[in-house]
């Protein structure tokens, strides 16, 4: 096994402090190298072929991962895994007499799939995820771990089945920033996407257990359609999501789904909501 290569890290570290004052991305990925280093141990990683690949456990379950050196994956992995973003979220997850029923989108490299199977081991996951190169990272998370009843779909979700257009440039335009947006036509782009509605449909459930949405803002047009609203309010048990509020205030999306009778709970980074008993 190769250790991990320490003079790229403390060259991307002198960098990150050189043009802290003018690179805000270069900043951030110095110090997510710097805290990767210290929660993984470097005698435990390869660097091989672009991927550092190493095993890091989830709730003392060791599990697999290779990230992607030139990407935001190392910053992923951190607010899945370490930092455990979806923690304080699925602590609301009902009691179930089935096998949950979890819907992923913006699935990104697949690590929120890999932490909510190691939590609910018999879950069936749907995963959602429009960008090739995310896509197949999502699918070497899935292999590398012989995740069962993972279902890796290269599609966004949106409030129709349609073509949407690529959108690179929101946010710092990394990996993990990557959104989808309507072109000037009905069905004008290049990436497929598919509407609640039909992904139950397609895979006959009628409800959802878990439903998980960080679509880089992709949840304004699903929120503002009432079709997608009234779906989410009838069938689905716990939603979790991210809202990016450069494109829907939070208080807007709060507001959205209390009106269809949720419950809501504003996390550090994710709006949680369920069902009002």
């Amino acid at each position: 096994m190769r250790l991990f290569p320490w003079p790229i890290l403390a060259r991307m570290k002198i960098a990150a402090r050189l043009h802290a004052w003018a690179n805000t991305k270069a900043t951030r990925r110095g110090v997510a190298v710097r805290d990767f280093t210290w929660c993984v141990s470097p005698s435990t990683v390869s660097a091989t072929k672009g991927l550092l690949t190493f095993p890091f456990p989830i709730r003392g379950e060791s599990r697999k991962f290779a990230l992607r050196t030139q990407s935001s994956d190392i910053e992923v992995f951190l607010q899945i895994i370490r930092d455990e973003e979806y923690g304080e979220a699925v602590r609301h997850m009902p009691l179930l007499d089935h096998a949950p029923r979890i819907v992923d989108a913006g699935a990104n490299i697949g690590l929120t799939s890999l932490y909510l199977k190691t939590l609910f081991p018999d879950a069936v996951i749907l995963a959602l995820e429009p960008e090739p190169g995310n896509f197949e990272a999502l699918k070497r998370t899935i292999s590398i771990n012989d995740l069962r009843s993972v279902v890796a779909i290269p599609k966004g979700l949106w409030t129709a089945d349609v073509h949407l257009q690529p959108n690179r440039n929101f946010r710092d335009g990394e990996a993990w920033s990557f959104s989808l947006m309507a072109g000037s036509g009905s069905n004008s782009g290049d990436i497929p996407a598919v509407s609640l509605r039909t992904l139950l449909e397609t895979h006959g459930w009628e409800t959802i257990d878990l439903l998980k949405i960080d679509i880089e803002g992709g949840e304004a047009p699903l929120l503002r359609d009432p079709e997608t609203v009234r779906l989410i309010a009838n069938c689905v048990s716990l939603l979790c999501m991210e809202v990016h509020p450069e494109v829907m205030p939070v208080d807007e999306a709060r507001r959205t789904l209390e009106d269809a009778g949720m419950t809501t709970f504003l996390g550090p980074e994710t709006l949680v909501a369920w069902p009002r008993t």
